[in-house]
């Protein structure tokens, strides 16, 4: 049976921290799916199309991972992919305590579903989304906190 896993976030916008838990993922599963999520009370500084764009180009080279967009609850799109292993990535002890009630609330809606926690290194784990946000809104350079194919989306 082929090992398919789902990674789902915002990615608003993606991070090294990310594009490391999704390498680590490519590296224990057959296929990895990044699942982009559209929450519609969230405000985004990135578009969904190019939030794909980024991380399409981000994970590319790993060549068992692809990008698609998430409608509605992650568990449903891992049934309907025929995901088993939802990847998630923890940077800290307060990761930790969230990650573990998704996993109890996945395998609840999903029985056939265990979740993967990758945690980050320690290059990464101070990194978050937020933290990209906060700096290029405070007009700073955060081209050091993301992949390479992010950076002409910051600039």
């Amino acid at each position: 049976m082929k090992r398919i896993g789902l990674y789902a976030g915002s990615f608003d916008p993606p991070t090294k921290g990310h594009v490391e838990i999704i390498a680590s993922a490519s590296k224990l599963l057959d296929e990895v799916i990044v699942g982009i999520g559209v929450n519609p009370e969230k405000k985004y500084q990135f578009s969904l199309k190019d939030r794909i764009s980024m991380l399409s180009s981000s994970v590319e080279s790993f060549g068992n991972a692809k990008v698609r967009e998430i409608k509605g609850l992650t568990v449903n799109c891992a049934k309907e992919w025929g995901v088993s292993f939802l990847v998630r990535g923890m940077r800290n002890t307060k990761d930790a305590e969230r990650e573990i009630e998704l996993a109890i609330a996945n395998a609840a809606l999903h029985q056939k579903i265990q979740t993967i926690i990758i945690p980050a290194n320690m290059k990464t784990a101070s990194i978050s989304s937020s933290l990209v946000r906060e700096v290029l809104n405070h007009g700073g350079d955060a081209s050091e906190f993301v992949p390479p194919s992010v950076i002409p989306y910051i600039q």
